[in-house]
């Protein structure tokens, strides 16, 4: 039987690591292919997964931890989705604060489970914008710690992906390119549009051959484990505060005022005001809430001078759905989905990473998703917040 492909694909916070995972993964099936999705993330509720889990995908998910620190969960969730439909790739997306995955990952995975997985190249998608502000040493409402992992981040990858070029001018995609395939040498940059699918085929052809009669892919180059200062990778995790917060939302009745009397006085004298329903339940606007919702959360960072690493929400309700980002201060609030029509019920999924307290967070988030809630007539129900630092990293192996 042909072993299952292994697809890792990494980068920072932001990178649009997620979009592009799913533009793969439709690629695939529209080619034949059967594809499974880990994700993984420092703590649970999480967006992206179920932002896949709505595109039809089988998504299971690494949580507490990145996958270095829990390598044996990791390796179960492959055997899991192996065990459900023995998928021809399985797509990884480790957390986008994570470096050092050819010593941590890829080498163990190699010698402990070359008989589950074949390993394709290790691609890191990087961010435009965010890799413009690093060449120009302007990323400066971070700590230095946290542009060392960025550069730990491309300097092992076999593929650098220069996403977002859909927002680019040809000449700044060339810039970029060539400061990367200097800066990184030897190692093969590709731009891609994740939205729109410019230069994915390159990338996937790349990764391995869709030919049917292929059943491996092509074969990992040795690459060299980073040299890495663990106490400096440690720092850049922990000067990001993290926040994963759930909430259901149920629209109100519209009401009415009137007044009952009080028992025993004359409802002239002595009217004592209350509201009843005043008919049907009127649906509320998801994409404004999440909209809305995002701004006053980025607004509340803007005067802290905390920088935003990633902010995103997802809105569900039955089948209809929205899902919105911002990936700094510095740029606009963008929706990958909006809802088609009004909610009366939903889950709201939010998370937040950002160079700010964790408990700061907790208080920002939750009062914004209690205030736009308001606004749109709805109680919120069953709130659920973890804010945290991570900790310090301690993979289970490390081969150097």
């Amino acid at each position: 039987m042909p072993l299952t492909k292994l697809i890792i694909v990494g980068g920072f916070l932001g990178a649009g690591k997620t979009t592009a995972i799913l533009a793969l993964a439709r690629h695939l099936t529209a080619a034949g292919k059967k594809v499974g999705i880990v994700t993984n993330d420092q703590g649970s509720r999480l967006v992206d997964t179920e932002y896949l889990h709505s595109q039809g995908f089988p998504v299971l998910e690494v949580t507490g931890g990145c996958f270095c620190c829990n390598f044996d969960q990791f390796a179960e969730k492959l055997s899991q989705l192996q065990a459900l439909d023995f998928p021809d790739y399985i797509l990884a997306e480790p957390v986008g604060s994570c470096t050092d995955l050819i010593a941590t990952l890829m080498k163990p995975l190699k010698k402990h489970h070359s008989a589950q997985v074949a390993l394709a190249p290790l691609s890191v998608v990087v961010d435009p914008k965010r890799l413009s502000r690093f060449i120009r040493d302007q990323d400066n409402l971070f700590p230095n710690e946290v542009n060392y992992l960025f550069a730990k981040q491309l300097e092992e990858a076999d593929l650098i992906i220069l996403n977002k070029t859909d927002l680019m001018e040809e000449q700044d995609i060339d810039v970029m390119q060539a400061f990367l395939q200097d800066r990184y040498r030897g190692i093969e940059v590709l731009p891609l549009s994740a939205r729109t699918g410019t230069g994915l085929f390159n990338w996937i052809g790349q990764l391995t051959s869709l030919a049917p009669s292929v059943s491996a892919a092509p074969s990992v180059p040795d690459s060299s484990s980073l040299v890495i200062d663990y106490d400096t990778y440690a720092r850049a995790e922990a000067a990001l505060g993290w926040l994963n917060t759930t909430a259901n939302l149920t629209v109100r009745p519209p009401m009415i005022s009137c007044s009952l009397c009080a028992s025993g006085v004359d409802e002239q004298e002595n009217p004592i005001p209350f509201s009843v329903p005043a008919g049907e339940v009127q649906p509320a606007d998801g994409n404004d809430l999440l909209l809305a919702l995002l701004e006053t959360i980025r607004q509340q960072l803007a005067d802290r001078h905390q920088e935003i690493a990633h902010l995103k929400a997802y809105l569900v309700a039955g089948s209809d759905w929205c899902k919105i980002s911002c990936v700094s201060l510095f740029d606009p609030v963008e929706f990958d989905h909006r809802m088609s029509i009004g909610f009366r019920a939903a889950t709201l999924v939010l998370n937040v990473r950002a160079a700010a307290d964790p408990e700061d967070l907790r208080l920002i988030c939750e009062s914004a998703i209690c205030l736009h809630a308001g606004q749109a007539q709805a109680d919120v129900d069953t709130l659920v917040t973890e804010a945290f630092r991570p900790s310090y990293p301690q993979p289970v192996h490390r081969m150097a």
